[in-house]
C-alpha cells in the first residue's frame, strides 16, 4: 500500500527496494532495475547513499527535482549481518539527516523497533511511523508514541497505529485496506522502479 501511494502520488518518483530477505511480497519486482535482493541489499543502500552524496556535492537543481525513495526491508537483519563491514548505520543516519533537502527519502521496515539500529538520534528524522499489531512498551518508547493516546486493539493483520510528527493529535489508529486490483498496483510500482 505504501509503495502504491508513493508510485501514484509523487510525480516521476524513483523507487529502490533493498530486500535482504528476498521476500515473496517483492517477488514481482525482482527483475526491475532498482531491485536489490539478498546480499545485494547492501549495494542498494550504498548506491542510494552515494546518490545523496553526489546530489550534495554537485548541487544540481535538476537532479534534485526527482524524488528518490529507498524501501529498506528487514533493516535490523541487514545491520546485524553487514554493519561492521560497510558502516551501514552511519550511511542510513546520513540519509535520514540529509536526505529531505535533496528529495531522497527512506522507508524502513523492521520486525522490532530498537534505537540501537539508528546512530546519533537519526530515528527522530522519521516524520511518520507505523506500528502494526500490538507493540511492546519498549517499542512504543522507541517509536516516540504516547501510550496514553493509544487504545488497546487486537493484533489482527494490518491493524495498528500511525504517528505523524507536527500534528496536534499525532497518533491515529489505522487498518490497512486490501488491494483489489493488485496487478495494476504492481505495474505502477514497476514503472517507478525503472526510473
Amino acid at each position: 500500500m505504501i509503495l502504491c501511494k508513493i508510485s501514484l502520488y509523487i510525480p516521476n518518483v524513483s523507487i529502490l527496494i533493498s530486500d535482504y530477505k528476498n521476500s515473496l511480497i517483492f517477488k514481482p519486482f525482482r527483475n526491475c532495475k532498482n531491485y536489490y535482493g539478498g546480499e545485494n541489499a547492501v549495494t542498494g543502500i550504498i548506491d542510494f547513499y552515494n546518490e545523496l552524496k553526489e546530489r550534495i556535492t554537485t548541487q544540481d537543481e535538476e537532479r534534485k527535482k526527482q524524488v528518490k525513495v529507498l524501501i529498506l526491508d528487514e533493516y535490523s537483519s541487514i545491520i546485524d549481518e553487514y554493519d561492521k563491514e560497510y558502516d551501514l548505520k552511519k550511511k542510513v543516519a546520513y540519509i535520514l539527516n540529509m536526505g529531505r533537502e535533496y528529495n531522497m527519502r527512506i522507508v524502513v521496515g523492521m520486525q522490532r523497533a530498537d534505537s540501537e539500529f539508528f546512530k546519533s538520534g537519526s530515528r527522530d528524522n522519521f516524520r511518520a511511523k507505523i506500528a502494526l499489531g500490538n507493540i511492546s512498551a519498549e517499542q512504543t518508547k522507541m517509536l516516540g508514541l504516547d501510550k496514553s493516546k493509544m487504545t488497546d486493539i487486537s493484533s489482527f493483520a494490518g491493524e495498528g497505529y500511525l504517528h505523524l510528527d507536527g500534528l496536534e493529535n499525532n497518533i491515529e489508529q489505522i487498518k490497512v485496506t486490501k488491494i483489489d486490483d493488485l496487478s495494476s498496483v504492481i505495474d505502477y510500482i514497476k514503472e517507478a522502479m525503472e526510473r
